[in-house]
């Protein structure tokens, strides 16, 4: 090092010639040493070296400079190592900073406590690094980001952001709670007929302007062409038969309706709306322009099941020959039942002129029988009767066939009497 000089580089040996001093006696003294290690951190590390007529060195065989010819210690032993105490590998017996210190810290780049000059992991890597826009004026702004990338670019515009509600602002970036009213669309015009009173936002729809009146079928009022009701509607609808002469007439109704006539209830003019007849002559319950003339006794032979007026045609079945006792003068058609000529006489036996053959009486019974004996030879014959009725009683009845001189007066005389008192007795 040159006289003067205030610093100093070592040699390729490492080493730096502080003095070279000659004396002929003892020499004692000490340099004080500043070292500044080269291309290092800038610390400096400072020296004290003594000498003196020893020979002075390093008697130390651990330091690197060690003098084994050495008698005295000079204390210019060095001892490589790290010098700074903050280091992680610190070495409190070096003296010489060799440059090999490690420094803690976070060794991951990834992580945000990363730090660039240490030498050895301390743990203290706790954050991971997220990169993004770390602005909250930008909308790309990220709360999870750590360091700032450059992506920031869009400045923030409050306001509503949602289109669904009436405060949406176009130009707004970033939601800022404003939105209150959500958008309900519809006719927002109360003259047509698709307004919506809950809607805020027309959509077009109002197409049918309105037209007031009443709107239900069901009242008088109704108004076809109403598309709004308007309370109108007051009367209600009695649909009806508004004819009165009809046979459905309703005087309730005010709305026409089919009214019914007998001809469509009936298919006739000549019935009224009870289906009773409007002539009838006969009053027999058919109506004139229905009766059918005919034969209505089901006992004539010509009896017609479909009359319904009698018109005294009818035919009765007899014996129509007057000559035979069946003859039926009301007879109309010979059913042959004609059977018994007419023999014509007395037919009662009453009388004497009776007729036993004959059949029909003709007037002639004149004299009425008187039945008794009328054999004037017999003993009982009397004289009174007209009619032989097989009575008489002659001798030979009495008094034997072989008496014939019998007094046949006398027999008369005494029936005589016997008649009397039997006809007395009688009365």
């Amino acid at each position: 090092m040159p006289a003067g000089a205030t610093n100093g580089f070592a040699g390729d040996d490492n080493l730096i010639m502080l003095a070279q001093v000659t004396t002929d006696g003892d020499l004692n003294g000490s340099f004080n040493v500043q070292l500044v290690a080269d291309g290092g951190d800038g610390s400096t590390m400072s020296y004290q070296f003594a000498f003196s007529s020893e020979f002075c060195g390093c008697t130390d065989a651990q330091a690197i400079n060690y003098m084994p010819a050495a008698t005295l210690n000079d204390g210019s032993c060095i001892f490589l190592g790290c010098t700074d105490a903050t280091a992680a590998n610190y070495d409190p017996q070096a003296n010489t900073n060799d440059g090999s210190c490690l420094y803690g810290g976070c060794i991951d780049p990834a992580y945000l406590e990363y730090d660039a000059t240490a030498d050895v992991d301390d743990g203290s890597c706790v954050t991971l690094i997220v990169e993004g826009c770390t602005d909250e004026n930008f909308t790309e702004f990220d709360p999870a980001a750590n360091i700032e990338d450059g992506s920031c670019a869009t400045p923030v515009v409050l306001g509503c952001t949602d289109p669904n509600f009436l405060e949406f602002d176009p130009a707004a970036n970033t939601y800022d709670g404003s939105c209150a009213v959500p958008v309900i669309e519809g006719c927002t015009n109360s003259a047509f007929v698709e307004f919506n009173a809950s809607a805020n936002t027309d959509d077009g729809s109002c197409l049918t302007p309105v037209e007031s009146g009443c709107t239900d079928p069901a009242f008088v009022e109704y108004n076809a062409a109403a598309n709004t009701d308007d309370g109108s509607c007051v009367t209600p609808v009695v649909e009806g038969c508004l004819e009165p002469e009809a046979c459905n007439f309703n005087p309730e109704a005010n709305t026409a309706d089919v009214c019914e006539y007998p001809i469509d209830l009936y298919g006739v003019d000549y019935l009224d709306c009870a289906g009773e007849c409007l002539n009838d002559a006969d009053g027999d319950g058919v109506c004139d322009e229905d009766e059918v003339p005919g034969c209505m006794d089901d006992l004539a032979v010509n009896y017609d099941a479909a009359a319904t007026d009698e018109d005294g045609s009818c035919l009765y079945p007899g014996c129509t020959d007057p000559l035979y006792i069946e003859y039926d003068a009301d007879a109309d058609v010979d059913d042959g039942s004609c059977a018994t000529l007419v023999l014509e006489g007395c037919t009662d036996p009453d009388y004497v002129e009776f007729d036993a053959n004959a059949n029909v009486d003709d007037g002639s019974c004149q004299i009425v029988a008187v039945y008794g004996c009328t054999d004037p030879a017999a003993c009982n014959y009397s004289g009174g009767y007209n009619t032989e009725d097989g009575s008489c009683i002659y001798a030979a009845d009495i008094y034997g066939k072989y008496q014939t001189n019998v007094d046949v007066a006398k027999v008369k005389r005494e029936q005589a009497a016997n008649n009397r008192n039997m006809n007395g007795s009688a009365l």
